[in-house]
Parts: C-alpha cells; structure tokens; sequence
C-alpha cells in the first residue's frame, strides 16, 4: 500500500472506525443492521405513523478533538502538522486513537452489529416513567355468540407454515421486520453478562426484580393486579392435578377433561373466581416463529380457562406476538365470552422482549358454544401437529370477519405498533411498590417463630386471658342467661375440648394445651395452613359407612377465626367470620395429598332452629364400641360423628340485644340502654368481636345422664334435657 494514500489502514487496532454495513440471511429472514435501519430513516423510508423513532430521545454529541494544550505543543516539536500523520514522510494516522470500545473477552477490534454508535446521548427532559398505568379495553361484542355448528365453518386448513415474515395484515410490516432483526441478530452477539448489565441500566424497573416474591413473574402479576384495580385478588362472589396421563400435558384432551372436573368438584360446580395461565416453553434458535410454536399452547390455556372459571370471573394469560389470524382469532373468541377483554403489558415486563398479556373481565354465561369450539380444535391440532404432517389449522375466524369488526382490528393493529420506549433508569421501585400494594422486602428464609412469641405478635398482650377462659356450662338453672335466642347461634361440638390453632409457616402448627398450658405439636397428623394463622378448633374423629366397612377419618373441625394468613377478622361479625372462613378452609384443601388432616367446616345453626340438631342425632352401632349403640350426629358432608354438646356463641355484643318485629315479621336491633334505638339494619355498635364471643359463650354438656334422643336413658330431672331446652326455646319465641 502507498504510504501517502489517503486510504485507511483497516487492520482491527488501527483503522479507522467506520459503520460497516453487513446484510445477513439466517433461516429464510432477511435481517438489516443498525445502520441500515438508520439510513432507511434518513431517506424518509420509514413510516413516521408507525412511532418506530426514538430519534427524539437522543442528542447527537459532537467529536471532541485534542483539547490538552501541553499534549498539543509535545506533538508541534515532533513536527505534528494538523491534516498529516506523525510518520517521517507524513504518512500514518491523521485522527486521534479513539478510547478502546472492546466489550468484554471478545477479540481485539471486534464490533458487534448494532451496537457501533457511542456519540449519542439520551435526552431524559422528554421521557417519563409511568407509574399509573392506563388500560385500554378492546371495545365489547354485541353478546352474540355464533353457534357451535357456524364456527365450525370458520375453521381453515392449510399448508404448515414455519415462516411469520408475511403475516403483516395485523402489523405494519416494518414494525415487524424490526422485531425480527432485533430478536435474531442484534442481541444474539452479545454476551450474557453484558446483556444482564445492558438491561438492568436501560430499564428503570429492572430493579423492582421479584421483591419478595419467588421470580418475577410473580411479581408481573401483582403489577397487573394494580393496574385492573385487584381484581385478581379481589374477587367479588356473584348474587394441582396432574390428569388422566398422570403427565400433566395440557394438550391432552383427557387431561383437560380431568383438570376441570377436578376444580368444579372442589368448588361447588361454579368454577374459580379468578384464573392464571403462563406456560412457555424454550423456542432457542426459533425465536422468530414463537408465536406459530405457540399456537396450540395459547387455545388450550384458554379452553381450560373457560372450563373452570366461573360466571363473572377473570382470566389472565401470558401471550407473545399476535401478528397470526390464528392468535387474533383466539382473542375474537375470548371477546365473544367475555365482558371487557385487554391487551397489556405491564412495566414489569421488560421492553425488549415480547412478552405481553391478555386480561379478560367477566365471563359471561353463554360460554359453551366457543369452549365447544375450541375443543374441536384442539382434536384436529393434536392430529396436525406431528412432524409428518403438512397441512395445519391456520385460519379459526373468518379473516373477513375480523377485518369487519373495525373495533377489534383497530385494537389488534394499534397494540402490535405501540412503540414502547425504554426509559431511564431511575428509583422508582418504592413508588411502584407502594402502588401495587407490595411490601418493599426481599425474599428471605421464613423466620420460624416460637408460637407463644407468634401468638404475642398477633394478638398482643391484652386479650391472653381467651386461652384460659372456659364457657359457662348451661343447665336448668342458668337457662336465663339466654335473654333473646335471636342473639345466639350454635354448633354441635365433637368428642374433644375445643383449642386454638396457630400456624408459624406450613406444617410448623401448634395447638394449644389447656392443661399443662403450653403450646404443643399435634402428633400422628399432619396440618398445613399459611403462616400468621390462627384458629379455635376442635380435633374429631368422624366416621363413614356402615359395619365392617366403617372407617374413622381423623379431622380439625373449624369453629371461628382470629387472623386468617395474618389478615385481622377478630371485629368482624360472627357470619361474616364464617364466610371468609368457609372459603379459607376451601383453598387450602389438597384433595391429593392424602397424608394431610382435612379442615372441616361444621354446621351451624340459629338458636331459634335448634330442634334441628336433634333430627340429626341417631343410634348407631360403632366400629370398637361393642354391641352398644352410640349416640351420632350427621353432618352435611355425609359423615357422623360422636357428640359432646351443643355451644352456644353470642353474635350480639351487650347492652344491644335482638327481637322479631310482630307486625313486620323482621328482626331488628336495639340498645337496652337507649330508648328509640330500634333499627332494621344492624348497628356497627351491635357486633360481637372474636373476643366478646370467647368471653359470653355457654355450652350445653351431654354428659351421661342427659337425655336427648328418645332411645336414651333419662336419669333424675336435675339434668337438662331436649323436652327442656326445646320448650324454652319455644317459649322465648312466643
């Protein structure tokens, strides 16, 4: 080479730098550098409608030459000519050696493709963080589900497609020729420790992470949570099983059946209020038709989303790209069952990635025809979707149909154009924190508690004395405790003396010994309940069937509840305690782990309907007792068990008491110290705490001698029996 030519020396540690471009093709997708989507802009050949630019976050910095005078007035003296090089016949550089640009243990001079340009500067005036995130729903159907039979029709079966380059009806094609470059070339070259670096310097919510959670997917579903007002986890009532193949395979039709049999048998036949679905699984090196891999995961999550919600429940579901008339169709279905249907993504999940989900809102009725549907497709995808096959199910809406709904397309094509900008890092975790109602700790090892130290921190110092109080006995003398029996409600008690229960995490469960007053392990069973739980319980043996094939099943019955997963219930009402407590018992119930003692919710009855009790009282022959016939009570569940007594729980706190109206035939609450205080709608003032309710309990005692089924034998009349306590009951009511 002519050392006097003005052409470059382009050997790695001294040419000149230069923004080369390089025009690579990787399966069947044609992938343009940085620069050449930079000159594409300069040329006006992208579509500014499209948002794609982030020119407006950036300023240009200009190059800075030698500015040391001393460096400067060295080089004069070593003959250095501004325009020539230092070199005996002015050859060599004529610029500066730039500040070494290796990234991490590369060779020297290599450049990553995208990444050259370092004279930009990010202008953060004209960004903001968002930290109330808008929801914009896909505007609702008219309600109409077509028939079964007509989607059908809808379903189209072509050629297998392994490509997505084309699939623009819903995506402006540059858009996605961008998603495909940045998915398969520009991050692919750099390291992974420089990409987690990278990332958690560009994105101003990398830090959130998973705050105490386990990952941060949890963490995504707590924003999200925040963002539609906790509707997940708050669920409004409406006025793990591995399937047949034992697998746990979604695709399966048998296992799905399976799964949502399984969740209706255990919530009544009406479903879950509220349903997540976020399977994946690795596209490494496919990373471009992820949405087509996909396909089959996204129909099934949905088909059993709609088989175990319940009607005005919500589902939310993890998605990726939704740029085939395939995916768009899935979502044209759920908007059909659904009142309000959305496309999000929530600041947690990170920019670079397309991660997104769907959210939909109150399932409607008429949901059979599309669940029906949807299982028909999932016949023929289980069919197509070998490696022999050629042919798949590419169309489940009419394409025409969707281009009509102008509502639905708008949605569909304005959420796959969204430019979402990566933002500054700044610290905004305590802000989201405190707005998604998170606690800002991290994950730790649960602190195992001591449980007198636990029931301390729960219940504080003044209300110990519920540990050492024991219930009034009642009998013919005392009866007149009982002055309205509109004040009281009651619950057949078991063969065992009621305690309380705390939970220091899991299967860490201590009940409480009267006698020796302690604290102890229940032993020969195994409870698990969530930490910062506390109970009044009773341990019963109940039992099923009939002789020889009698069995004992070994239960906690749950009589009421202090603090429910640390959650404080002890001021609300009585029923109201019931409530929340029924449903407890309910979501921590393992119907497969046969090795754990079942919570049991008893019956419970209003003192003025007692004579209930005694219809389900019975003789009956029991497995270790001989010959002699044992007094059973049956309890809805379809089980008996032996019982002790009847307890008496007062939901009405002094001095207000309750009456029946004569001329209205209603209840109603007055205050005995305060004339003119009667009202229909019960008085805050009025309700018994967990406390007040410990404090005025009675119990009715069936010890030997007191007779309360016919076939009993009655001993003396110092012993209150059911003739007794049926007519003041009767009594009262007059």
């Amino acid at each position: 080479m002519d050392p006097h030519s003005d052409e470059l020396d382009d050997r790695p540690s001294f040419g000149q730098t230069t923004n080369q471009s390089v025009a690579m093709k990787t399966k069947g997708t044609v992938k343009r550098t940085f620069d050449k989507i930079k000159d594409a802009r300069e040329k006006g050949d992208e579509d500014d409608d499209d948002n794609l630019s982030a020119d407006k976050y950036i300023k240009i910095m200009p190059q800075q030459g030698v500015q040391n005078p001393l460096a400067m007035k060295m080089m004069m003296k070593m003959g250095f000519k501004e325009g020539s090089g230092l070199g005996k016949h002015s050859q060599g550089r004529r610029e500066i050696v730039e500040a070494s640009k290796q990234r991490g243990r590369r060779g020297l001079g290599h450049k990553v493709e995208g990444f050259e340009p370092a004279d930009i500067e990010w202008d953060f005036e004209k960004e903001k963080i968002i930290m109330q995130e808008e929801v914009a729903w896909i505007p609702p159907s008219d309600g109409n589900i077509p028939s079964f039979e007509e989607m059908m029709s809808w379903k189209v079966i072509g050629e297998k497609k392994r490509t997505i380059d084309d699939e623009t009806m819903f995506c402006n094609e540059n858009i996605l020729e961008h998603i495909l470059l940045s998915k398969a070339s520009v991050f692919d070259n750099l390291e992974g420790e420089e990409m987690r670096r990278a990332r958690t310097k560009s994105n101003p919510y990398e830090t959130i992470r998973g705050a105490f959670f386990l990952n941060r997917a949890a963490m995504k579903m707590a924003n999200m949570d925040a963002m539609f007002d906790f509707m997940f986890t708050n669920p409004v009532d409406d006025h793990g099983v591995g399937g047949l193949q034992g697998d746990g395979d979604i695709f399966r039709p048998k296992n799905q059946e399976a799964f949502i049999n399984f969740v209706l048998n255990n919530t009544d036949g009406k479903g879950v209020h509220f349903c997540m679905a976020d399977g994946g699984f690795s596209v490494e090196g496919q990373e471009n038709i992820q949405e087509i891999l996909s396909k089959q995961l996204y129909l099934c999550q949905f088909l059993v989303a709609l088989g175990i919600t319940r009607e005005g429940g919500h589902f939310v579901c993890k998605l990726f790209d939704l740029f085939t008339p395939f995916s768009v169709g899935l979502v044209y279905l759920m908007r059909l069952v659904f009142n309000q249907v959305c496309i999000c993504k929530p600041v947690t999940s990170r920019p670079a990635n397309s991660e997104r989900y769907i959210v939909c809102k109150g399932l409607r009725p008429n949901k059979a025809p599309v669940l029906k549907y949807m299982d028909a497709i999932n016949q023929d995808l289980c069919k197509l979707l070998t490696s022999v096959s050629t042919t798949d199910v590419n169309h489940i809406v009419p394409l025409q149909t969707l281009l009509d709904d102008e509502d639905f397309f708008t949605y569909i094509y304005n959420s796959n154009v969204k430019n979402l900008h990566e933002i500054r890092q700044s610290d905004v975790r305590k802000q989201c924190l405190e707005r998604w109602q998170i606690p800002n700790e991290v994950r730790t090892a649960p602190i195992r508690q001591d449980p007198q130290s636990a029931f301390n921190d729960l219940v504080g110092e003044s209300e110990q004395d519920i540990l050492k109080h024991v219930p009034l006995e009642l009998d013919r003398s005392n009866l007149d405790q009982i002055d309205s029996v509109y004040d009281y409600m009651c619950v057949v008690s078991g063969d065992s003396e009621r305690t309380f229960m705390i939970s220091c995490g899991k299967s860490v469960v201590f009940f409480w010994d009267r006698k020796v007053r302690k604290w102890k392990k229940p032993e020969q069973m195994r409870v698990d309940l969530p930490t910062k739980t506390l109970l009044e319980v009773e341990f019963v043996t109940e039992l099923r069937g009939e002789g020889k094939g009698q069995r004992k099943v070994t239960t906690v019955h749950v009589m009421d509840a202090l603090f429910l997963c640390g959650k404080d219930i002890r001021s609300r009402h009585f029923r109201e305690r019931l409530d929340q407590l029924q449903k407890f018992v309910k979501a921590v119930h393992k119907e497969t782990r046969s090795d754990l003692v079942r919570l049991v919710m008893p019956d419970v009855f209003k003192l003025e309907e007692a004579a209930l009790i005694f219809d389900r009282l019975e003789m009956k022959l029991v497995k270790g007792s001989g010959s002699q016939p044992r007094l059973c009570f049956h309890s809805q569940t379809g089980n008996f068990y032996h019982p002790s007594g009847i307890s008496f729980v007062k939901t009405v706190k002094d001095p207000w008491t309750m009456a029946l109206s004569k001329k209205q035939q209603k209840k109603y609450w007055f205050n005995k110290r305060q004339p003119n205080s009667a009202t229909f709608e019960c008085h805050h003032d009025s309700i018994a705490t967990f406390r007040d309710c410990k404090l005025t309990a009675l119990r009715w005692t069936w010890s030997p001698g007191v007779r309360v089924h016919e076939d009993q034998n009655h001993h003396g009349d110092i012993h209150l029996s059911k003739e007794d306590f049926i007519t003041f009951v009767q009594n009262k009511l007059k």
